[in-house]
């Protein structure tokens, strides 16, 4: 009874509102951010450092919050959590080096394999913002081979493996995860951007046909009207 009184509390009273401003940090972030259509788009369109600092207040709030979890209720089952959150708000302020520090905390500290697992991908983005790009790739091509890698986190590492393959200008590598992450969003702005992106790295590989029937495609799913317009000339 203690153990689930731990649970609930730590749940709702804490870990749901930390978790809740670190989604709408998240997308207010991806709203604001200007995209550059003379290169590949972003797969992670937060900003670079600098903009990330402007959401330092918030994450405050969300390290208190996690503290206070970890601190009154360090018998719950939402710590491993807790810890990750305190990893995205580091990561979400601007401060990668504390952000992987976390996240490596939580790889070496639980055993949960679908934590472990999402805290290894957090490592990826802060040494992908780093421009730690060999370590970041090295990451990737690891947890790709993992045979046991969960499920519920394969869109993240589609999104991991197409970000470093672009950063990279390795082209031809992005395209399938590309697919698969435009076969795996439902949200249609989001499909918009990525096929889009899509359409952009068969371009820069030389298949100039696929590439404009991606683009025709972003057309008619009636995107913002930059994206519209950069879809057409580039058609």
């Amino acid at each position: 009874m203690a153990r689930q009184w731990h649970n609930t509390v730590a749940h709702y009273n804490t870990y749901f509102n930390a978790r809740e401003k670190i989604r709408l940090t998240e997308h207010d972030l991806r709203e604001r951010y200007t995209d550059r259509f003379d290169r590949v788009l972003e797969i992670y369109n937060y900003g670079d450092e600098a903009a990330l600092l402007n959401n330092g207040g918030t994450m405050d709030e969300v390290l208190k919050k996690t503290r206070k979890l970890v601190d009154k209720h360090p018998k719950s089952k939402w710590v491993d959590d807790a810890y990750m959150l305190m990893g995205e708000s580091y990561f979400l302020r601007g401060d990668f080096i504390a952000a992987k520090d976390l996240f490596q905390f939580v790889y070496s500290r639980f055993k949960d394999k679908d934590v472990k697992a999402a805290s290894q991908i957090g490592v990826f983005r802060c040494l992908y913002m780093m421009n730690k790009l060999d370590d970041a790739e090295g990451l990737i091509s690891s947890l790709s081979s993992d045979k046991e890698f969960p499920q519920s986190l394969r869109y993240a590492l589609d999104e991991a493996k197409a970000a470093i393959y672009i950063r990279k200008e390795r082209y031809p590598s992005a395209v399938e995860p590309l697919k698969r992450l435009i076969a795996n969003t439902r949200n249609r702005t989001r499909k918009a951007r990525l096929w889009f992106i899509l359409a952009q790295v068969e371009q820069r590989a030389g298949k100039n046909d696929e590439a404009a029937a991606h683009y025709a495609r972003v057309i008619k799913m009636n995107p913002p009207y930059e994206m519209s317009f950069n879809a057409q000339i580039n058609q």
